[in-house]
């Protein structure tokens, strides 16, 4: 667990600024190091530590889906509106793009706050 950790807190370093396809590597990485929790963690004693790291581990893939979701959502709707769209779809494109475009900077400052509460959380 320890190896898949440090390729975590490695790949997300520099946070702010990775980009939507290094983001997407993250979560693959901590989608790992979730599964060898799941199924490590049960063999040691309950401590408020292993809890708080499982905690902060969940947050933070949950914030990374989420992110994910969005982006890939952007990219579908940008996609669609290349089509020729009658004014209703282009009103309904538009507003699901300006819907994402807010979500994405609120997303932003919780998923920015995971991260950081995942960095300060020692391995059980």
């Amino acid at each position: 667990m320890e190896k898949l950790h440090r390729k975590v807190l490695k790949r997300g370093h520099y946070f702010k600024k990775l980009s939507p396809e290094e983001r997407h590597k993250l979560r693959n990485a901590l989608k790992k190091l979730r599964y060898a929790s799941d199924f490590f963690l049960p063999l040691f004693e309950k401590t408020k530590r292993k809890r708080h790291f499982a905690k902060t581990l969940a947050g933070l893939q949950d914030q990374l889906g989420r992110y994910n979701d969005m982006a890939v959502m952007e990219e579908l709707v940008q996609r669609i509106m290349k089509n020729k769209l009658p004014v209703t779809g282009q009103h309904a494109a538009g507003a699901l793009l300006g819907w994402q475009a807010g979500s994405v900077n609120r997303d932003d400052a919780e998923l920015l706050s995971a991260w950081k509460e995942f960095q300060s959380a020692d391995l059980p």
